[in-house]
């Protein structure tokens, strides 16, 4: 699903997605442990739950600062 920044249509962003079972997914099988969410000013909370490097990292672009917990993460 696509939608626009306040309606912008020179903002666009992926708002949702479904699955269709006659395609194959775009993300590798292997690659699905990692799950992130991003902002516009690129804030990240990003959640990993792969075996042995579980971790969980919050980021922002302001001041270059990040809290990460569990496996260190690069």
């Amino acid at each position: 699903m696509l939608s626009f920044v306040q309606g912008n249509p020179d903002r666009p962003y992926i708002s949702g997605v479904m699955h269709d079972s006659s395609h194959p997914d775009h993300v590798p099988a292997d690659w699905n442990t990692r799950n992130v969410i991003r902002t516009w000013a690129n804030n990240k909370l990003r959640m990993e739950d792969k075996q042995g490097q579980e971790h969980i990292k919050l980021a922002t672009e302001y001041g270059k600062t990040q809290l990460n917990l569990g496996h260190i993460v690069d």
